[in-house]
């Protein structure tokens, strides 16, 4: 039985005797001649696993052995995505195999540690030509972009149109210069962007 902070690790057994399952706390022992049995146990550190709003993770804790490692998985609600893992607890008590991955692990644990999946908003903008001119966008047609994020945008107009303004359907969209032929977009939600021709 382990005692406060440490966890059983298995079973060492030398030759002349074996265990019918090493791993388990409580097994059973053939002896067939001198041996050593030896119970192993380890320092043992919580891992607590937390996420951002827009997403969930795969567990919330579990207990991990000193120099330990552990799977964990980030999954992005919809309409939302995966930024990266980072640890957050104070001190170097652990790291994360490859942070920009949804599924990874977190390893070399030599205390408590936590660790925290980071998510993205993201929203559906469409980018379109609107009036009776001709030319081309970019970018063009609906893209998912991040919340928060500036789009540069800009209009090539055919040489029997003319360019009059941008605009965007709605206040999810704020346009930097609708009066440029050139200009950003700030997305905070949903919308259309148009350029009238």
């Amino acid at each position: 039985t382990a005692n406060p902070g440490r966890v059983f690790t298995g079973w060492g057994v030398t030759t002349g005797c074996s265990a019918a399952n090493r791993s388990l706390e409580t097994t059973t022992i053939t002896v067939n001649g001198d041996c050593k049995v030896t119970g192993n146990f380890s320092l043992a550190y919580t891992l607590t696993v937390k996420a951002t709003e827009g997403g969930s993770t795969s567990i919330s804790s579990h207990t991990v052995v000193y120099l330990g490692s552990w799977p964990i998985e980030a999954v992005p609600s919809e309409g939302d995505r995966f930024d990266k893992w980072t640890v957050t607890s104070e001190g170097e008590k652990c790291s994360i195999e490859n942070p920009p991955s949804s599924s990874t692990r977190a390893i070399k644990v030599t205390g408590d540690c936590t660790v925290q999946a980071n998510f993205v908003r993201q929203y559906s903008v469409v980018f379109e030509i609107s009036g009776s001119g001709s030319g081309t966008i970019s970018p063009v047609g609906s893209k998912k972009v991040d919340a928060g994020s500036k789009i540069g945008v800009s209009v090539n107009v055919n040489s029997n149109s003319l360019f009059i303004k941008w605009e965007s359907d709605n206040s999810g969209c704020k346009i930097g210069d609708p009066n440029s032929v050139s200009t950003d977009v700030t997305i905070n939600g949903s919308c259309k962007v148009r350029v009238t021709l």
